[in-house]
Protein backbone atom coordinates (compact mmCIF):
# COMPACT_ATOMS: atom_id res chain seq x y z
CA UNK A 1 0.00 0.00 0.00
CA UNK A 2 3.07 2.64 0.35
CA UNK A 3 4.46 1.64 -2.67
CA UNK A 4 1.16 2.32 -4.63
CA UNK A 5 0.65 5.95 -2.52
CA UNK A 6 3.99 6.19 -3.28
CA UNK A 7 4.12 5.85 -7.25
CA UNK A 8 0.26 7.74 -7.05
CA UNK A 9 1.70 10.82 -5.39
CA UNK A 10 4.49 11.29 -7.67
CA UNK A 11 2.24 10.64 -10.84
CA UNK A 12 -0.19 13.41 -9.36
CA UNK A 13 2.11 16.05 -9.20
CA UNK A 14 4.10 15.83 -12.17
CA UNK A 15 0.72 14.97 -14.00
CA UNK A 16 -0.36 18.66 -12.76
CA UNK A 17 2.84 20.25 -13.66
CA UNK A 18 2.82 19.08 -16.89
CA UNK A 19 -0.93 19.46 -17.36
CA UNK A 20 0.29 23.29 -16.48
CA UNK A 21 2.78 23.85 -18.97
CA UNK A 22 0.62 22.01 -22.08
CA UNK A 23 -2.39 24.87 -20.41
CA UNK A 24 0.47 27.58 -20.36
CA UNK A 25 1.48 26.98 -24.03
CA UNK A 26 -2.02 26.47 -25.07
CA UNK A 27 -3.74 29.70 -24.34
CA UNK A 28 -1.39 31.49 -26.10
CA UNK A 29 -3.50 33.03 -28.01
CA UNK A 30 -1.92 36.10 -29.99
CA UNK A 31 1.27 35.44 -32.49
CA UNK A 32 4.32 37.69 -32.17
CA UNK A 33 3.91 39.69 -35.37
CA UNK A 34 7.55 41.43 -36.96
CA UNK A 35 7.88 43.30 -39.73
CA UNK A 36 7.78 39.91 -41.82
CA UNK A 37 7.10 36.52 -41.94
CA UNK A 38 10.55 35.51 -41.54
CA UNK A 39 10.71 37.62 -38.64
CA UNK A 40 7.67 36.63 -36.97
CA UNK A 41 8.43 33.04 -37.06
CA UNK A 42 11.65 33.93 -35.64
CA UNK A 43 9.71 35.84 -32.67
CA UNK A 44 7.46 33.26 -32.32
CA UNK A 45 10.62 30.57 -31.85
CA UNK A 46 12.52 32.80 -29.24
CA UNK A 47 8.96 33.04 -27.60
CA UNK A 48 8.39 29.73 -27.31
CA UNK A 49 12.36 29.24 -26.39
CA UNK A 50 11.95 31.38 -23.34
CA UNK A 51 8.88 29.84 -22.14
CA UNK A 52 10.25 26.71 -22.77
CA UNK A 53 13.19 27.34 -20.21
CA UNK A 54 10.86 28.74 -18.12
CA UNK A 55 8.98 25.64 -17.37
CA UNK A 56 11.93 23.34 -17.25
CA UNK A 57 13.10 24.94 -14.52
CA UNK A 58 10.11 24.79 -12.68
CA UNK A 59 10.07 20.69 -13.76
CA UNK A 60 13.10 20.57 -12.71
CA UNK A 61 12.50 21.90 -9.38
CA UNK A 62 9.64 19.85 -9.12
CA UNK A 63 11.76 16.86 -9.70
CA UNK A 64 14.06 17.40 -7.36
CA UNK A 65 11.32 18.58 -4.77
CA UNK A 66 9.28 15.00 -5.31
CA UNK A 67 12.61 12.67 -5.22
CA UNK A 68 13.52 13.93 -1.78
CA UNK A 69 9.94 13.86 -0.47
CA UNK A 70 9.71 10.63 -1.32
CA UNK A 71 13.16 9.78 -0.42
CA UNK A 72 12.31 11.59 3.21
CA UNK A 73 8.46 10.49 3.54
CA UNK A 74 8.24 7.09 1.82
CA UNK A 75 12.11 5.98 2.60
CA UNK A 76 13.30 6.45 5.88
CA UNK A 77 9.88 4.20 7.04
CA UNK A 78 11.20 1.23 4.56
CA UNK A 79 14.14 -0.99 5.84
CA UNK A 80 15.86 -1.39 3.96
CA UNK A 81 15.24 1.31 0.97
CA UNK A 82 14.26 -0.09 -2.49
CA UNK A 83 16.51 2.20 -4.52
CA UNK A 84 15.11 1.11 -7.73
CA UNK A 85 11.88 2.78 -6.77
CA UNK A 86 13.87 6.27 -6.83
CA UNK A 87 14.63 5.34 -10.09
CA UNK A 88 11.65 4.82 -11.15
CA UNK A 89 9.54 7.60 -9.96
CA UNK A 90 12.27 10.04 -10.85
CA UNK A 91 12.51 8.72 -14.69
CA UNK A 92 8.52 8.59 -14.48
CA UNK A 93 8.51 12.13 -13.49
CA UNK A 94 10.87 13.27 -16.10
CA UNK A 95 9.09 11.20 -18.73
CA UNK A 96 5.75 13.02 -17.61
CA UNK A 97 6.77 16.41 -17.47
CA UNK A 98 8.26 16.10 -20.53
CA UNK A 99 5.54 15.10 -22.66
CA UNK A 100 3.49 17.66 -21.14
CA UNK A 101 5.87 20.55 -22.29
CA UNK A 102 6.33 18.45 -25.49
CA UNK A 103 2.74 18.46 -26.46
CA UNK A 104 2.20 22.32 -25.33
CA UNK A 105 5.48 23.40 -27.46
CA UNK A 106 4.65 21.51 -30.56
CA UNK A 107 0.40 22.88 -30.17
CA UNK A 108 1.78 26.47 -29.74
CA UNK A 109 3.65 26.08 -32.46
CA UNK A 110 1.70 24.82 -35.03
CA UNK A 111 -1.28 27.06 -34.34
CA UNK A 112 1.03 30.11 -34.19
CA UNK A 113 2.45 29.31 -36.99
CA UNK A 114 -0.91 28.97 -38.97
CA UNK A 115 -1.54 32.17 -37.44
CA UNK A 116 1.22 34.01 -39.35
CA UNK A 117 1.04 32.24 -42.22
CA UNK A 118 -2.77 33.69 -42.27
CA UNK A 119 -1.27 37.26 -41.48
CA UNK A 120 1.77 37.26 -44.47
CA UNK A 121 -0.27 35.35 -47.03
Amino acid sequence: MNRLIKYLFNFVVSGLIAWGAFVDFALWVAAPFGISKQDSLRLLKEGIIEKSLHHILIGLAVIIGLTLSTWFFFGKNNKPYNKTDLIIIITLNILIIATGLFIGIITAHNGLSIEIDRRYS
